[in-house]
């Protein structure tokens, strides 16, 4: 007669290993992709919050308040310089208002070290008078990427459009080879 082995399961133990060696591994491999989305965070930020403050200087323009204490200027104007990474917010010629440069140690929202939010494109000049906004074109774009030790992604794009007076902020969805598109 022939013996019949009785089969051989896995003991408890075992599978209590096994499960969580796996778990160790997902959160290792989850914490990988993390990081990187924690960054693209709060480099979203650095570009909202450089949107926010060109926009509410051009919203002062439109709806004719104050800039400070009863300064009602003549001429407002907004540069995006990409060579020294500034945006630069002045009225009446040469007042400055507001400077946002994104290399400055106080922005850490913009950069540390591990990542860095780079203004690319050229000199782009937005004037506005009291009766109209003139740019070197009608329309423009900034583009905005974030760049790591290892490579730059896409993250974003202001856009401007002289004949309908507005700003506009596009968010890249996701980090894509191609940049995104407005």
């Amino acid at each position: 007669m022939i013996a019949i082995k009785p089969k051989q399961w896995f003991t408890l133990f075992e599978i209590i290993i096994v499960i969580g060696i796996v778990s160790i591994l997902f959160l290792v491999i989850q914490s990988g992709f993390q990081i990187p989305n924690s960054y693209k965070t709060q480099a979203q930020w650095c570009l909202q919050h450089s949107y926010g403050l060109t926009q509410s200087f051009l919203y002062a323009w439109l709806t004719q308040k104050s800039l400070e204490e009863n300064i009602f200027p003549e001429r407002y104007t907004i540069v995006f310089d990409t060579d020294t990474q500034t945006i630069q917010t002045t009225y009446n010629t040469s007042t400055v208002y507001e400077t946002i440069n994104l290399n400055e140690a106080k922005n850490i929202w913009c950069h540390n070290n591990n990542y860095q939010v780079v203004m690319t494109g050229w000199l782009q000049t937005v004037s506005i008078t009291d009766t109209s906004m003139t740019a070197d074109q009608f329309t423009g774009n900034v583009n905005f990427l974030l760049c790591t030790i290892e490579d730059c992604l896409p993250l974003g794009i202001i856009q401007y459009d002289t004949r309908i007076q507005q700003l506009r902020l596009y968010l890249c969805p996701d980090t894509s080879e191609a940049f995104c598109s407005s």
